[in-house]
């Protein structure tokens, strides 16, 4: 290290203190978690995040990204200027400049020039415009032959072509890679060198998904700026304009500014009108849930006057009456309480779960997704780069049973990577999540269904996948009940993670050879059913 770059670093190190180095576990679900590795070995990656630190197993990993020094010097400048430390974000480009990597080099060089740009008028909340410095997106080429191509395109038309298809076919490299920022720059740079109108047409839509997916990362690892220059120039685009809204408009949240962060919430909303007295977090909860698929219209639960939103650690609580923080504290409460009660290890512990609180069965059956016979349901919606969890419940009743039996249906979806599951075991682990009092209610009923001889034979029940084709209220009852006493056996002889290890290879192999995996042969387990039944 020369002396220019150790005064350099020192002065940075003096003048901002910044996170660790970022590294990212990228995991064969295509998701990623932010954070350091401090340990690995061959069974697992143990990464500390600001929430935590998060287990891994090795088998869900597909690779681990190690932030180099030059990476980490442009991502602390970065964090600087949006901190408005120009002064600090000047010394760490100079020190990223100088750091060794020539792409870095390069973008450090452009991104300085840009804190120099005139102060922006501040916005509502106090806070200036961030610099814009160059766009992201824009790649210093390192490869020689593209550089060559791109030389010589202008005057020779057919390497024009073959310079679009080195472009393409890196781009879908880099994709699969989940190089999406890259990726998105080449697609980008392929389009403009394509004449047919579909063929860019297409090529510009993979680009914009990338930039979707590159806007969802940068959020999850704090950089605003990058998640605001990925998704602004998608907002109107007719398919993908809701999503990127939403995301623009939580990265200008994270940016504190509440008026364009309002207005972008308002276009993932359109053309429906959120009413003026809605808070920030409840329309940024409605533009979540409209940018995965949800229909948004005037009855949307949460569009209504009235509805608000309280914030936790875990959950998005939406609400159209009185609410405290004591009630936030008890759903949190419950979240660590259903864990326990699972023995759930590996779960996204910086998930946020919208919950939509109503105050009787009439208004809860307005919600998206409700049935006549449900009290409450939950949904784990696929949106580009995140998964959104949603819960619908009303607080008639046994509301704590039933909402820490919706929170297992999350908690276990996120641990097992919402892996294929007979609706029997589904239903089964989340009546086992509930309390002492709620699963004794299970059993008495159970009893009662079997002395009257309307349970399904055992070998029947456990192959069966699905839901009963009905709304009759009382065929889904017995389907449930009989669910509870299924999966409370099964989880008694082997334990719930076994369990439902067994339970995921039903679809295929079929309940025998699926139960004889975890070590529980079928006609001891359809004994240990009848035994259930009878106990007093």
């Amino acid at each position: 290290m020369g002396p220019r770059r150790r005064v350099l670093l020192a002065l940075a190190a003096a003048a901002l203190v910044v996170p660790a180095r970022a590294d990212v576990v990228h995991l064969t679900n295509g998701r990623t978690i932010g954070g350091r590795v401090v340990d690995e070995d061959g069974e697992r990656v143990v990464v500390k995040t600001p929430a935590g630190r998060v287990t891994v197993p090795r088998r869900d990993v597909l690779r681990v990204e190690r932030e180099g020094e030059p990476r980490t010097l442009l991502r602390e400048a970065r964090q600087a200027a949006t901190s408005g430390d120009l002064a600090a974000a000047r010394r760490l480009y100079a020190a990223a400049a100088d750091a060794g990597d020539v792409e870095v080099a390069a973008i450090a060089r452009r991104e300085v020039e840009g804190l120099a740009a005139p102060a922006a008028p501040a916005d509502e909340a106090g806070t200036q415009e961030v610099p814009a410095g160059i766009d992201p997106f824009a790649e210093v080429e390192r490869e020689a032959l593209i550089r060559e191509l791109e030389a010589a395109a202008p005057t020779r038309p057919d390497l024009a072509r073959r310079l679009a298809y080195e472009l393409f076919q890196r781009a879908e490299r880099r994709h699969a890679a989940r190089e999406c920022r890259l990726a998105a720059s080449d697609y980008g740079r392929a389009r403009l060198r394509v004449e047919d109108e579909a063929q860019r047409r297409g090529l510009e839509q993979r680009e914009r998904r990338c930039r979707l997916e590159v806007a969802a990362q940068a959020l999850r690892r704090r950089d605003p700026t990058l998640a605001r220059a990925a998704a602004e120039p998608v907002v109107d685009d007719p398919d993908l304009g809701r999503r990127a809204a939403y995301l623009l408009g939580r990265a200008e949240e994270r940016l504190r500014r509440p008026r364009p962060a309002r207005e972008a919430y308002q276009q993932a909303l359109r053309p429906v009108a959120v009413p003026a007295d809605h808070d920030l977090a409840t329309m940024r909860e409605l533009a979540r849930l409209a940018s995965v698929g949800i229909p948004v219209d005037t009855s949307t639960p949460g569009l209504a006057a009235g509805w608000r939103c309280l914030q936790t650690r875990h959950f998005s609580i939406l609400h159209p009456g009185p609410i405290d923080r004591a009630f936030g504290e008890r759903v949190e409460g419950l979240r660590g309480e259903v864990l326990a009660r699972l023995g759930l290890r590996t779960v996204d512990d910086q998930a946020s779960i919208a919950l939509f609180l109503f105050p009787d069965d009439g208004a809860y059956q307005g919600a998206p997704g409700a049935r006549a016979w449900s009290a409450g349901h939950a949904a784990r919606l696929q949106g580009d780069g995140e998964v959104v969890p949603t819960i619908y419940l009303h607080t008639q009743g046994d509301a704590d049973a039933r909402l820490r039996h919706e929170l297992a249906h999350i908690l276990v979806g996120d641990a097992l990577q919402d892996a294929l599951l007979p609706m029997w075991a589904a239903e089964g682990v989340a009546i086992y999540a509930e309390h002492e009092e709620a699963r004794a209610r299970w059993r008495a009923h159970a009893r009662q269904l079997h002395r009257k001889g309307e349970l399904r034979p055992v070998r029947e029940a456990l192959g069966q996948m699905l839901m009963p084709l009905t709304d009759e209220r009382e065929a889904v009852l017995r389907f449930y009940v009989q669910a509870s006493v299924l999966f409370d056996v099964l989880a008694r002889r082997v334990g719930v993670e076994r369990a439902l290890q067994g339970a995921q290879r039903i679809n295929v192999d079929g309940p025998e050879q699926a139960l004889r995996s975890i070590g529980v042969g079928l006609e001891g387990f359809e004994r240990a059913v009848e035994a259930a039944l009878r106990e007093p």
